[in-house]
């Protein structure tokens, strides 16, 4: 007979959107063995969210789903309160996706003694308010998980007296099964890209946000298209800056050149498609786009900031750029349309440099952390 203990993990999020933080709760859970851990997911009511509801209601994984209005409101207390006294959990895990976000997990933990574990997903410096709320908060959580060595160094400058509660965790990916079709390929490069045969396709994906550094990228395409008129910039994505940057590609006469897709879900598919890669950010946590890159076979420029230079470490998988710099970028384009080798070289090795980074390995990982705070 086996008696082992089941413990039940309970997942609190009080999102309003999905995004790269939803996502890796999705795989974390998804990957949880589930022989060991009963695992709950506590999320908020958005339109945003239903398509992840609905991968979570696929892998038949308990989600409540509260009717908060908002990330500060009290309301969310008494839900969690509610919650926690039904379900009885051994441990809370709660996604930090904004440095303020899930302050309620952390009441209810220290009120209920149960073991919290948080993952500060992007942290960054406060005002002096938040930075004094912050820093009494921190002193809740056993474990602080952060998702890149550089944010761990980040947290520990920032809070150097719960230093020794931070640990990294890489973000996990699986593996991307679903291979287009020379056909397909043609179908994209022609319908979507709106490109010829000769055409080289540099895709990107994210928010259109400026964090995400596009307008420097759209720069750098206007440097070199006269000498590389075949280029074409796919970005797939929507955000606060998308108006900006449409008017951005309008005034330097790139409009048939560059599209701005909107978003997307089928991002494999398009990069599949493409040619290069590009991330052009000037800021970022870690950087998982350029992983499911090097799954589909594209050769990778990313900037040298945040979580990036832990997946690209060398030209042996990828190319690093200084932030806010096109002509960095337009130099690193060049390299790689003109140096067939090195874009193959780029290839080979990511195909099994990225699982390095697999979503069972994360989950693995994670999983060491909560036996360390159980038997405590």
């Amino acid at each position: 007979m086996n008696n082992t203990k089941k413990y039940k993990i309970l997942f609190y999020t009080d999102t309003p959107l999905y995004g790269g933080a939803e996502h890796q709760l999705y795989l974390l859970v998804k990957h949880l063995n589930k022989q060991k851990f009963t695992p709950i997911i506590v999320t908020r009511k958005s339109p945003s969210l239903e398509t992840w509801y609905q991968k979570i209601h696929q892998e038949k994984i308990n989600l409540i789903i509260t009717n908060i209005k908002s990330k500060n409101s009290i309301q969310n207390y008494f839900e969690l309160k509610k919650i926690i006294q039904k379900e009885n959990p051994d441990l809370i895990h709660a996604q930090i996706w904004n440095p303020m976000a899930s302050k309620y997990a952390f009441l209810i933990a220290k009120k209920y003694q149960i073991p919290l574990i948080i993952t500060e997903h992007d942290p960054f410096k406060l005002n002096f308010f938040k930075n004094i709320y912050k820093k009494l908060t921190l002193k809740i959580p056993q474990k602080i998980i952060t998702v890149s060595k550089a944010n761990q160094k980040l947290m520990a400058s920032l809070y150097s007296k719960i230093s020794s509660k931070i640990i990294t965790i890489h973000n996990g990916i699986e593996e991307n099964k679903n291979k287009i079709t020379t056909q397909e390929r043609n179908q994209i490069r022609k319908e979507i890209f709106q490109a010829n045969t000769k055409s080289i396709i540099i895709f990107s994906a994210g928010t259109l946000h400026s964090r995400k550094g596009y307008k420097y990228l759209i720069q750098a395409i206007k440097k070199i298209i006269n000498k590389y008129p075949q280029i074409k910039l796919i970005i797939a994505g929507d955000g606060p800056e998308k108006k900006d940057l449409e008017k951005l590609i309008f005034s330097l006469n790139l409009t048939d050149k560059i599209i701005l897709l909107g978003q997307r879900d089928d991002i494999n598919k398009l990069m599949q498609a493409a040619d290069i890669f590009i991330l052009p950010s000037i800021k970022e946590a870690f950087g998982l786009v350029i992983l499911e890159a090097m799954q589909n076979n594209l050769p990778i420029i990313a900037s040298k900031i945040g979580g990036i230079p832990e997946i690209i470490q060398s030209k042996n998988n990828g190319i690093l750029t200084p932030i806010k710099d096109p002509q960095s970028l337009a130099q690193a384009i060049e390299l790689l349309i003109t140096n067939k080798n090195l874009r193959e070289k780029m290839i080979n090795y990511n195909q099994k440099y990225w699982q390095n980074f697999s979503a069972n390995k994360m989950a693995i990982e994670t999983t060491k952390v909560y036996n360390q705070v159980l038997k405590k």
